[in-house]
């Protein structure tokens, strides 16, 4: 990925915009989304190594200096962080799996809904299996209901939004950093 980035960087001058979109597209985004599997299970640390050669990515594309902000780049590309990437895809895997009526993720995840015996003021639907160790963490028993709680404390229902409406959540939050 980083070559991809050096190559954008010394043709940064050279190249229209439309092209540097298309190299991005082409070379960059479609290495993080075909590993995204990956990134979601990986460290903080070596996400945050991806995430700023993603920003350098965008920085090349839009040809402005090292230190201009990179949020205004994602929202003008339409690109998804690699760190909401994760969440999102798993959020349009359940939608669809909701929607098809499969049922294979809900039951992967051992989803199940949460029973409290008083109402609390922010509550949590979803049960979430407690856990002890990092591993643990990135199951997707954890990691299913985690998602799924916060995107209904943001009002968003995953099996009743439309992909856009799920991709402009996911590109403009920092909720699950």
């Amino acid at each position: 990925i980083s070559s991809i980035v050096g190559v954008t960087y010394i043709n940064k001058e050279l190249l229209p915009l439309k092209v540097k979109v298309i190299l991005y597209n082409a070379l960059f985004d479609s290495h993080i989304n075909y590993s995204h599997l990956v990134w979601g299970s990986t460290t903080a640390t070596n996400l945050r190594k991806v995430l700023t050669l993603q920003k350098r990515m965008l920085r090349h594309v839009f040809n402005v200096p090292w230190d201009h902000p990179s949020l205004p780049l994602y929202e003008k590309l339409g690109v998804i962080k690699v760190t909401q990437l994760y969440p999102y895809r798993l959020c349009l895997t359940y939608k669809k799996d909701v929607k098809e009526n499969i049922n294979f993720l809900s039951s992967l995840a051992s989803l199940s809904k949460r029973t409290t015996s008083h109402d609390t003021r922010c509550p949590e639907i979803w049960n979430i299996e407690k856990c002890r160790t990092n591993y643990g963490k990135q199951m997707i028993k954890q990691k299913l209901p985690e998602l799924l709680n916060t995107c209904y404390r943001h009002t968003i229902h995953p099996e009743k939004a439309s992909k856009q409406d799920l991709k402009l959540f996911f590109s403009g939050s920092n909720v699950f950093s």
